[in-house]
């Protein structure tokens, strides 16, 4: 049973206006003349309309990176800057050229006691659940067992105890 994935939050329409003035600052303080000229209003315009055009434009193209967690990635983009001024195209590659960042891993030391804790607990829940045990935990095992073929996910520990007493067959391991 397919369900949505609530844990992805939606890319948002565009970058917020402030990340969008300091893209531009940065690369006019870094590209001086240069930049300037290679965004020069076309003559007949209204240079502010232009400005926010453009400003709005690179704002929409952005908002893949508009996150929080995806910010770092404009970051980088502006620390490793070419020589020459950058285009949207160009911009947009440097930004997609990031590294991963990196995630500091998370120390883990066994704990056998806890361990043996705990498969004792799972132990004590399928002997309750061997034939000619209680009407409720034959009844808890078939209504489980059921979910399960509803499409419901089991932990671990649940199918092991299914399958202990015979209501849930083993899975063939995945290649």
């Amino acid at each position: 049973m397919d369900r949505p994935d609530s844990s992805r939050k939606p890319m948002p329409a565009r970058l917020p206006e402030s990340w969008t003035a300091k893209i531009f600052a940065e690369l006019r303080n870094t590209y001086g003349v240069a930049f300037d000229r290679q965004w020069e209003c076309p003559p007949g315009q209204d240079p502010a309309d232009f400005a926010r055009g453009l400003l709005d434009h690179w704002a929409v193209e952005l908002r893949a990176w508009g996150t929080d967690e995806k910010a770092y990635a404009l970051r980088w983009a502006l620390d490793n800057l070419p020589p020459a001024p950058p285009n949207l195209v160009q911009f947009k590659q440097l930004v997609r050229g990031a590294p991963a960042p990196v995630v500091a891993a998370l120390s883990y030391t066994p704990n056998r006691e806890k361990a043996l804790a705990a498969m004792a607990k799972v132990a004590t829940v399928v002997a309750g659940l061997a034939p000619g045990k209680s009407e409720n935990s034959r009844r808890w095992a078939a209504t489980l067992a059921e979910r399960h073929r509803q499409g419901f996910r089991l932990t671990h520990d649940q199918k092991q105890a299914l399958i202990a007493v015979g209501a849930l067959k083993p899975e063939e391991p995945r290649l």
